[in-house]
């Protein structure tokens, strides 16, 4: 994975085209993923979360039982070890975990977790939950905008190629002008502006 200002650019304006995406690039999403956390993993964030997961198609499937109402049941009985999973990684550090602080053996559990609740091996619904929970921590990986592929390796290449990106300022200013000229609101403190410009590239990649 190489990061460039090329396929940054090139990402943003395929995103910019697609009608039906957040023109803010999910500012507005980072308040209410954040905001719904702000009392922990609770029954009450896993039922939210799993509506927005069906709004993200990360549920749908020509396969039962993969049903909405059977991801919220099973999400439940697992609630508790997600949640101890997700209380050992966020005392590693202060404030928002980033993936530049951990290993991939350190978050591993958390996502095996995370793929049992649907039971399938692709990244599709683990990388979009896993990103509700830690925007930070994880990348979203999906069909349409990045591609699927093996998510174990391609995570742990990620902290090696933003070592490598040798213009973090410039591609920091340029997603950020460009969700200032987009919304009136603050962009949030917590935003994920590492992982959003490691996916913005992917896309710039695939469909420039």
């Amino acid at each position: 994975m190489r990061l460039t200002i090329e396929n940054l650019e090139r990402g943003i304006s395929w995103w910019e085209k697609k009608e039906k995406w957040p023109q803010d690039f999910h500012n507005g999403v980072y308040y209410e993923l954040y905001a719904l956390r702000n009392n922990g993993l609770t029954p009450e964030w896993w039922g939210e979360t799993v509506n927005r997961l069906w709004d993200w198609r990360a549920i749908r499937s020509k396969t039962p039982p993969n049903t909405k109402d059977e991801i919220r049941k099973r999400g439940l009985r697992v609630l508790t070890k997600i949640r101890k999973y997700y209380t050992k990684i966020r005392r590693k550090v202060r404030g928002e975990p980033v993936f530049i602080d951990y290993k991939w053996h350190e978050i591993e559990g958390l996502y095996d977790e995370l793929v049992r609740i649907k039971g399938s091996r692709s990244p599709n619904f683990p990388s979009k939950l896993g990103h509700f929970i830690y925007p930070k921590l994880f990348i979203v990986r999906d069909h349409q905008a990045t591609g699927v592929e093996d998510y174990t390796p391609f995570w742990s290449s990620m902290s090696e190629a933003w070592e490598r990106f040798s213009y973090k300022k410039e591609a920091r200013k340029i997603l950020t002008r460009t969700i200032r000229n987009q919304t009136d609101r603050q962009i949030h403190e917590h935003y994920p502006f590492e992982i959003k410009i490691i996916e913005l590239c992917i896309i710039g990649s695939r469909h420039g």
